[in-house]
């Protein structure tokens, strides 16, 4: 302060913040040797270790609780409909508390129905397609006859499974697990995200997402 000599002075950069949330920490600081007078000593904020991927088990599939009325779903997955109508509108389809029925969309007449797991359902219609996902179980049928087309059994059970369908997949999130299936109702791949979960979960590709409003 009394030699007139030039000097600078670099503030450093605050470190860029990990994706997770932080707490804010009130560090205890003073000035070290050689630092000039009146400039306040910011100390950066720590920096978040970066996370470690956890080891799980792979998750075999089980079958439905004992006791309870077996579908009229095959297990083993069968072929597709040889037409499957893209613009077909004529059916309502509903779906509660283990059963889902298609209604006429003119008359409201039961058109088909069909006894399934109980539970908190997602539904897809496309393709002529209509494909329920609920408990430990994905439904594919007809959408126009409710034909039964197959029926397969998730990784995990859940409350409530998320479901998106693709051209050539559908992915089914549930219990923590995903599930790739082609459609003709053969499982392509299997991942545990979070195994044993009971929290729904979301998933999704580019303007394709599927969130649970609820467990």
């Amino acid at each position: 302060m009394s030699c007139g000599a030039r000097f600078s002075y670099t503030k450093p950069s605050p470190v860029e913040a990990a994706f997770a949330p932080t707490m804010a920490t009130d560090l205890t600081t003073s000035p070290g040797p050689g630092t000039p007078r009146g400039v306040v000593v910011t100390p950066a904020a720590p920096q978040a270790p970066s996370p470690q991927p956890v080891a799980a088990p792979f998750l075999v599939a089980v079958p439905p609780s004992v006791g309870t009325t077996p579908p009229p779903f095959s297990v083993t997955p069968g072929a597709l409909p040889a037409s499957m109508p893209v613009e077909e509108r004529s059916v309502v389809v509903a779906t509660v508390a283990g059963k889902l029925v298609g209604l006429d969309a003119q008359t409201g007449t039961i058109a088909w129905e069909h006894a399934i797991e109980p539970g908190t359902p997602q539904l897809v219609i496309q393709r002529g397609l209509v494909l329920a996902a609920v408990g430990q179980s994905l439904y594919c049928c007809e959408y126009r006859t409710g034909r039964p087309i197959w029926r397969a059994i998730l990784s995990a059970p859940s409350a409530r499974v998320t479901m998106v369908v693709e051209p050539d997949r559908v992915y089914a999130f549930g219990g923590g697990v995903v599930d790739a299936f082609d459609h003709d109702g053969r499982r392509v791949w299997s991942r545990p995200i979070l195994p044993g979960a009971t929290a729904s979960g979301a998933i999704g590709l580019p303007d394709n997402v599927s969130q649970a409003d609820r467990d």
